[in-house]
């Protein structure tokens, strides 16, 4: 008995040999790494320490090295796009092999949590007076609590470090953007800190951003920049290893 199987591949976004070619030479990448200097200067090598044994630990050896993502990879990357129905994943084309990034490959890449955390932060009490701002904060202004916090001050260090790596790295929108308060009622938590899902935050950012850049920047002739906020290096990364396989 024969069974008939009706399997559809995904389309390509473009046809090989047929990719848009524009004017397009820099990627507008939103994520800071100079504050990795500023924080290290601020928390000495012993406490600095303490942040390259975490899950940031892999991350911060990658900028240490001063690599500079390709805007010519990444806009290569984005014309080999496959057309498929999955909101929650990028699919990619090389050699003719498929190449997913999803957030399971976004996890590898970066050591982010991307499991729910299903604590009720909102019960527990402010360990910080910062903690209980309205406004949103500024990049600079974490550093300026890391100083007036004192040498002695090792946890809160920690929780306002994190929290600025955490954010001018994997969540900055646009320059000059302003973080909301929930994200000092959480992270001032040491457990919080270590167990929130910021990746899963992080991952959703940058597949927003790659996917409006799929759609309505690649086929610009005039197009200089191509706008992704966080970081694309996740991206970069995964998509070279990927290669070697291949």
């Amino acid at each position: 008995m024969k069974l008939k199987m009706d399997i559809t591949l995904p389309k390509l976004k473009y046809k090989m040999g047929k990719e848009p070619v524009s004017g397009f030479k820099v990627i507008d990448k939103y994520s800071d790494f100079k504050y990795i200097d500023k924080v290290k200067e601020i928390l000495g090598p012993e406490q600095f320490k303490r942040i390259e044994d975490s899950f940031l630990g892999p991350v911060l050896q990658f900028c240490s090295q001063n690599l500079y993502m390709s805007g010519k990879m990444i806009y290569t990357i984005l014309t080999k796009s496959l057309v498929t129905k999955k909101d929650k994943e990028l699919w990619f084309h090389f050699g003719g092999h498929p190449m997913r990034f999803s957030i399971i490959e976004f996890l590898m890449v970066t050591g982010l949590k991307c499991t729910e955390w299903l604590l009720d932060v909102e019960e527990e009490a402010n360990n910080y007076e910062w903690a209980g701002w309205e406004d949103g904060h500024l990049p600079d202004k974490l550093i300026e609590l890391m100083i007036e916090a004192g040498e002695d001050a090792h946890d809160e260090r920690f929780s306002l470090a994190m929290l600025q790596l955490i954010e001018t790295i994997f969540l900055h929108r646009y320059s000059k953007a302003m973080f909301p308060t929930s994200n000092l009622q959480t992270e001032q938590h040491m457990d919080v800190l270590l167990n929130h899902h910021r990746g899963i935050d992080a991952y959703e950012m940058l597949l927003k951003s790659v996917k409006k850049a799929v759609e309505n920047s690649l086929e610009k002739a005039t197009y200089r920049r191509v706008p992704c906020c966080a970081s694309p290096i996740d991206l970069g990364i995964r998509t070279q290893a990927a290669i070697g396989f291949l």
